[in-house]
């Protein structure tokens, strides 16, 4: 699978995420960015809901009955807000284009680059990714060896640095050659 492959089912996992928790808070009435931030939990809220509706009644969990449940939440989300919320006065001071324009493209740039380094570390979209360690980074000399070691998947047993401690480990009863007498 390469990236191209994986950009559908990205999208579809992002529009499942934010799509049904923006269809309710913007029945709501909340402001977008607010809306924008609190979506993925709104959507978590409306699935379990849903899947909870559909155990107590028998219905299956499928995607029409999670487009179902995400109907109800967003009209019950509407009335709701029509009966609670009046509409949004416009604000004093309003943020300027240009500064929303500057926040939206840090974001995407911010975004980009990160994006950039997960998929530079991961290889390719179906490989699991466990652990990785940049190639260009040196080995530290202290004891960080046994997480890099570890993160390779080599057994840290056998290490010469266990092998050789003048102390105890932490947590482990003294023995005799470390009492003092």
């Amino acid at each position: 699978m390469t990236w191209p492959d994986a950009l559908w089912p990205a999208l579809a996992v992002l529009a499942s995420f934010y799509v049904p928790g923006l269809l309710v808070l913007s029945g709501l009435r909340l402001p977008l960015l607010a809306a924008i931030a609190l979506a993925p939990a709104a959507s978590a809220a409306v699935a379990a809901a849903g899947t909870m509706a559909c155990l107590a009644t028998g219905i299956e969990w499928t995607p029409i009955s999670a487009a179902a449940a995400t109907i109800l939440a967003a009209a019950a989300a509407f009335l709701l807000g029509r009966w609670i919320r009046p509409p949004a006065l416009e604000p004093e001071h309003p943020v300027p284009a240009p500064v929303k324009l500057l926040a939206l493209g840090t974001l995407a740039v911010a975004g980009v680059v990160i994006a950039a380094t997960m998929m530079a570390g991961i290889g390719r979209p179906d490989r699991v990714s466990q652990a990785w360690i940049p190639p260009t980074t040196p080995m530290p000399s202290n004891g960080s060896r046994t997480a890099a070691r570890r993160a390779r998947g080599a057994s840290c047993r056998s290490s010469t640095m266990d092998r050789r401690r003048s102390t105890p480990r932490a947590g482990t009863p003294l023995s005799r050659s470390h009492r003092e007498t």
